[in-house]
């Protein structure tokens, strides 16, 4: 079964949330700011990379 990128887009966000302890409403509202030029705070950020990388090398996180 293919992935779609919606259920991709909000699996790397629970996974910000979970490992940064930031409840997913507040993660999720850093998006669209940070597409308008602000700076994601730097938790967010470095969650932000490492899941994306566990996601493209095809990796997942532990359960």
């Amino acid at each position: 079964m293919a992935s779609s990128a919606p259920q991709d887009s909000f699996t790397v966000l629970r996974e910000i949330s979970q490992h940064t302890d930031i409840k997913l409403t507040p993660v999720a509202a850093e998006v669209p700011k940070h597409a308008q030029g602000a700076a994601l705070p730097h938790v967010v950020c470095g969650e932000l990379h490492a899941a994306l990388a566990r996601h493209t090398t095809g990796t997942r996180p532990d359960p």
